[in-house]
């Protein structure tokens, strides 16, 4: 899978994320200033081999942390590089597949079967892939894994009510990759882009319901490769360390991964479900910031919200 293999060679990046590291450390500061609460607990949803975070520094400040991602070894590989003695508070669930690969594949051949000559989908079908990622729909039960992304809940071992803060770093590229990857050239467009949505919004659902009321959700996303930031425009803006300019020119020009643009991430957790989870007013939009991982940059930014 390309996240284990991602992580196999991301286990040498520390020190070129430390720039970036630094930064989301310094949005889980602020967090915990604003939540001013004693014995914290804290979920990492796709945490890999945590580059990203100091996570000896967090396990000195939250009494419990949880670590999620479909590489059980990149988890134990992170929470081994922790101090011996702080290790007691980090626990791991290794091997859930956010991304969804058992399940894409399986609903390729059921969206294909239902395909006319021309590649279209019966309105009905339309409907029922659109439902799918949020409901057990019995119709599909037989045609469809029964690993559902629909079905998507993160497994709280220990702290049953929830967590003071969850967070998820450049995750949600990885997520609708695999969708794009498995999906795209197979599908209709009109069933592709609801079915993007709709994961979209699971992940983010995924992040919101795992909190204690008034506890504090973190995304962190990576919008756009600086590869593809090509031409005098991108240029400019990249020299002058602009990197709001440079989300803004991104989107201006849809040149950025599907499912990413700030405002519709934004908009989405305002409506549905995640209305009733998220206080609309909390929703923060982060100013975006550079993501060197050495071989590869990228821009990222990071919406912040509070559960109701």
């Amino acid at each position: 899978m390309n996240e284990h293999k991602n992580n196999i060679l991301s286990r040498s990046g520390w020190e070129e994320y430390t720039d970036h590291r630094n930064h989301v450390m310094s949005i889980l500061n602020e967090v915990e200033r604003r939540l001013d609460r004693g014995n914290m607990t804290l979920i990492d949803i796709g945490a890999g081999n945590c580059n990203d975070v100091d996570l000896d520094l967090l396990a000195e400040r939250y009494a419990y942390i949880h670590l999620v991602d479909v590489d059980e070894d990149a988890l134990t590989f992170a929470r081994d590089r922790v101090k011996p003695l702080l290790q007691q508070h980090i626990g791991i669930v290794g091997n859930l597949d956010l991304a969804g690969s058992k399940f894409f594949p399986t609903l390729a051949s059921y969206a294909n079967a239902q395909q006319d000559h021309q590649g279209a989908l019966p309105q009905q079908t339309v409907e029922l892939l659109r439902r799918m990622l949020l409901d057990d729909d019995p119709l599909v039960q037989g045609s469809i894994d029964a690993h559902l992304m629909g079905n998507l809940s993160i497994p709280i071992v220990v702290e049953s009510k929830g967590f003071d803060v969850s967070i998820s770093i450049c995750v949600l590229s990885q997520i609708v990759d695999a969708l794009v990857s498995h999906l795209r050239n197979q599908l209709h467009p009109q069933t592709f882009l609801p079915l993007l949505i709709q994961l979209r919004y699971r992940y983010l659902e995924a992040l919101a319901s795992v909190l204690k009321p008034g506890g504090v959700g973190i995304v962190v996303i990576d919008m756009v490769s600086f590869l593809s930031m090509k031409g005098s425009k991108y240029a400019k803006l990249k020299a002058e360390g602009d990197w709001e300019g440079l989300a803004d020119l991104a989107e201006e020009e849809n040149n950025f991964f599907h499912g990413t643009r700030r405002e519709s991430v934004v908009a989405a957790l305002k409506t549905g479900r995640l209305h009733d989870l998220v206080e609309p007013k909390s929703i923060t939009l982060l100013q975006p910031w550079q993501w060197n991982q050495g071989r590869k940059r990228f821009l990222v930014y990071g919406v912040v919200f509070s559960r109701r």
